[in-house]
């Protein structure tokens, strides 16, 4: 069964990754074609197909979690923290870089291509991957991350 999973994952994030690094001139994009152009040189190496079905299931699991935390850059800082922190930085940064291409190119109105997202997540990815041995993952990155993503709240209230 797992491993039926893995061959599952493996064929699916092969032929998304493939067809999408391909498929640059989507007449969808909403970045221009010189920004797409510059974000595809940045496109870091792959990470092997276990590392990825392990951020996958990750983020599937931590997703709510991380939506939860008051912020779009928490959500972005904390997952790049626990991908960094449980797999590896090269995953989370191939993963955060791939979020933002996938925004970028999906022809969907509620996605954004947006640089500081990458950031956020490469960012907690960095903190993630440095985690001391003895701090507990989630508390760690959820701190981390809401301390680095703070936004005043405004009050409405005229003064």
């Amino acid at each position: 069964m797992i491993k039926n999973k893995i061959i599952t994952t493996f064929i699916v994030l092969t032929f998304g990754l493939v067809s999408k690094t391909f498929a640059i001139e989507k007449k969808c994009s909403e970045i221009t074609d010189q920004q797409m152009a510059e974000w595809m040189n940045k496109q870091p190496e792959m990470p092997n197909i276990i590392s990825l079905l392990k951020a996958k299931n990750l983020i599937d699991a931590e997703k709510k979690y991380a939506l939860k935390l008051g912020n779009d850059k928490r959500a972005h800082c904390y997952l790049g923290c626990r991908i960094g922190e449980s797999i590896n930085f090269k995953t989370a940064g191939f993963v955060a870089w791939q979020k933002e291409y996938n925004d970028a190119t999906d022809c969907n109105s509620d996605t954004y291509f947006e640089i500081a997202d990458y950031n956020a997540t490469v960012d907690g990815a960095k903190k993630g991957a440095a985690k001391p041995e003895s701090s507990k993952a989630q508390k760690f990155c959820t701190d981390y991350c809401t301390q680095s993503f703070f936004r005043k709240r405004v009050s409405k209230k005229l003064l």
